[in-house]
């Protein structure tokens, strides 16, 4: 019950389902990272709501198609999520999955052939960073949740786009050799 911080990187989890959770409710940090196959293949919604005191969570190996609707709920003080870069397989972001982080700040989604639906970044009022690939698949809907005038930034080249989301997408978009870019304030380029 006091554990604050647990890595369980490296495993062979397939499927976090059935509350295991619950019986960690001090719990900070979480890191999922570099699943072993057949890699992470369900996450069912809602899995994550005994963590009431979670800041940051990494996850990895997944190899679900997609991240459903309200499957972070109940994470309310997550600060910080990340998705593993080692990830090669895309997965769909569906409407509402980041339903309920409130407080989230910073979002790495630098994955491989990720398509974020309509609606797919709802929620994420507080956001500050995100971190995108460049060939990410994002519809108008999804630029619409982080205000104009932040740093577009990119470790790759030059990105000369400080205007809204969709403006940093298209100047990495329209450069071969960039691979990603964050887009926030005060953000560090760093790498995918």
């Amino acid at each position: 019950e006091s554990t604050e911080w647990l890595d369980l990187g490296g495993n062979n989890i397939n499927a976090i389902d059935d509350n295991p959770f619950e019986t960690l409710p001090n719990l900070v940090q979480l890191s999922l990272a570099e699943q072993l196959i057949p890699g992470l293949q369900t996450i069912e919604p809602g899995v994550f709501s005994p963590l009431k005191k979670l800041q940051h969570l990494i996850l990895g190996g997944i190899k679900t198609s997609k991240l459903r609707e309200k499957t972070f709920l109940g994470l309310d003080s997550l600060r910080t999520l990340a998705f593993n870069r080692k990830d090669t397989r895309g997965y769909k972001i569906e409407k509402d999955t980041f339903f309920g982080l409130k407080k989230l700040e910073s979002l790495d989604l630098c994955v491989r052939g990720l398509q974020i639906a309509p609606g797919g970044l709802n929620g994420l009022g507080k956001l500050e960073t995100l971190r995108l690939r460049g060939r990410t698949k994002l519809t108008e809907a999804g630029y619409t949740f982080i205000k104009a005038g932040n740093e577009c930034s990119s470790s790759d080249t030059e990105l000369r786009s400080s205007g809204t989301l969709e403006d940093c997408h298209q100047a990495c978009r329209s450069q071969s050799c960039c691979e990603f870019f964050s887009y926030g304030i005060n953000n560090r380029a760093g790498y995918c």
